[in-house]
């Protein structure tokens, strides 16, 4: 397929907001249809803690599972200097209710900093140590202030001890270790480090915590008027040996230790801000990684973005969070974003280079637009995608066209608010859509939402992702495949000084038994 032709048959478009008001976090007024999603506002969300004062969080859900209830407790503290946070979770399935623990403690006065605990540091554009998803918009990233981690988000965070001081000048130590889950081969090597933190089935349970190490950094960084400079040096060591293949024949990483060091810098230009990150790693040889970019604002609030990305073959940063399509190793993309006031459009062509072991090239190609009208309490959204995959895969060369549309219509008089959306997804032959409305009520004090969504989806493929109320602090995007509908409620309302909220969701599907959850959670701070 050529580039010409590629750009005219990919179109996308589609947009995430979240906005957090007294009661929560309320839904983002649009949904990507991507995995990574959730996780990235999930993190953002669930980072939150009160600027002063205490709070506490305690959430069961997925009651009416066999496999017993989803539960989540966080507790915040916070004063003048100081933050203590801490986080358990379990998944349904597993056997501990702390299956996963996560907290810290910081203390800052001035320009000092010290962190304690489950840390996770974000150096420039996080090509070495990054935090969130790593799924951006093609935008600069800004230094991350905070190095305490208390996410839900599994095989995330280092265990040890951050310190950062300095105002122009800045200075960032990180000393810690981490254990991950790993699978292992027959000669017990490390083979893979999966992320979803699900200990659930026997493999999983035999690799829950199976990798350990350790891990040294050091950022320097100088500030000026219209920008900064900086490196960042990483040292990595595993208690087990990695030898983690890949696809295409060549193993991405061997070893039980890694150095690596990257540059970046940031600068501003009149309404231009450019900004570059370099990294290089030495393990069995050297491989390079780099992330670079800039954003103009142009007349009448207009922006243009552009963002070019290059990772190398066997480049390796299991810390790292940069910017990708698929991972941080054998890719090149080129990324443009052009926004008005009321519009955005963007084109993003990744590709994996061919290797010597496979036939062609891994291939994405994206390019899309959305639109907003608002006219008093009326709103209407247009998102139009269409994206193309070339992959070789069962002996063959494939190539998968898929196509999105998704129009929104909004009204809101307060305390009420209706919304009615449309969907249509289309994968080769195979079709999705669906119809959802809902409505809300929402006040100070209390907040009602149902939502009702048909939907009929030929095949797994096609599916359909759409937001569904749910509890203050989560986000619920589910697929919706097959043929059926849902039925979704939610309650927040605050009782006797306690913020308290419940949620219950009902599915009917064609020839699958119908399925409920249901879910509660408790909320109490100094502040109600």
């Amino acid at each position: 397929m050529r580039w010409p032709q590629r750009i005219i048959l990919t179109l996308l478009s589609t947009t995430a907001l979240l906005t957090c008001r007294c009661l929560g976090a309320d839904e983002p007024t649009e949904i990507l249809g991507d995995p990574e999603f959730l996780e990235r506002w999930r993190q953002l969300i669930e980072e939150r803690v009160p600027d002063t004062g205490w709070s506490s969080r305690l959430r069961a859900t997925d009651l009416t599972g066999v496999d017993g209830a989803r539960t989540y407790g966080r507790w915040s503290v916070t004063s003048e200097n100081w933050v203590a946070s801490l986080v358990a979770e379990r998944d349904p399935g597993e056997k501990r209710w702390t299956d996963h623990l996560a907290g810290y403690v910081q203390w800052r006065r001035g320009p000092l900093q010290v962190v304690g605990g489950s840390i996770r540091p974000g150096f420039a554009q996080g090509l070495l140590f990054g935090r969130g998803s790593g799924r951006g918009r093609g935008r600069g990233r800004q230094e991350a202030r905070a190095f305490g981690f208390h996410s839900s988000s599994e095989n995330q965070a280092l265990r040890g001890i951050a310190l950062k001081v300095g105002d122009r000048w800045q200075t960032a130590v990180v000393l810690a270790d981490f254990r991950r889950d790993a699978r292992l081969d027959a000669e017990s090597n490390v083979k893979s480090l999966p992320e979803d933190g699900l200990h659930t089935g026997p493999t999983a349970i035999n690799g829950r915590m199976q990798l350990s190490g350790g891990v040294l950094g050091l950022r320097l960084r100088h500030l000026h008027e219209t920008g900064h400079l900086g490196i960042v040096v990483q040292n990595l060591w595993f208690d087990q040996r990695l030898k983690i293949p890949t696809r295409y024949g060549d193993d991405l990483f061997v070893g039980r230790d890694q150095m690596a060091a990257a540059m970046d810098g940031q600068w501003q230009v009149g309404q231009a801000q450019m900004y570059s990150q370099v990294a290089v790693t030495s393990a069995r040889s050297t491989t390079w990684g780099g992330v670079a970019g800039f954003t103009n604002l142009g007349p009448r609030r207009a922006r243009v973005s552009l963002q070019a990305r290059l990772y190398e073959f066997g480049f390796f940063s299991p810390f790292g969070s940069s910017d990708r399509r698929w991972k941080t190793s054998n890719e090149r993309g080129l990324y443009v974003d052009l926004r008005g006031r009321r519009w955005r459009g963007w084109y993003d062509q990744s590709i994996r280079p061919e290797p010597e072991s496979m036939p062609i090239s891994d291939e994405s190609m994206e390019l899309g637009f959305e639109g907003r009208w608002r006219r008093e309490s009326t709103q209407l959204r247009l998102d139009l995608r269409r994206r193309a995959d070339a992959e070789w895969a069962a002996g063959q060369k494939q190539i998968i066209r898929s196509a999105r549309a998704r129009l929104q219509g909004t009204v809101t008089n307060q305390p009420y608010r209706f919304r009615a959306l449309l969907q249509g997804h289309l994968v080769d032959d195979e079709r999705g859509r669906s119809v959802g409305l809902d409505g809300r009520r929402r006040t100070q004090t209390h907040q009602i939402q149902l939502q009702f969504t048909w939907f009929n989806v030929s095949a797994w493929k096609a599916r359909i992702y759409e937001y569904e109320s749910t509890l203050p602090g989560a986000v619920a995007i589910l697929p919706l495949a097959g043929r059926g509908a849902r039925l979704n409620g939610s309650m927040r309302l605050e009782l006797c000084g306690f913020g308290v909220a419940m949620f219950a969701r009902r599915q009917w599907r064609r020839r699958v038994p119908t399925r409920t959850r249901i879910g509660v959670q408790i909320d109490r701070s100094s502040g109600i």
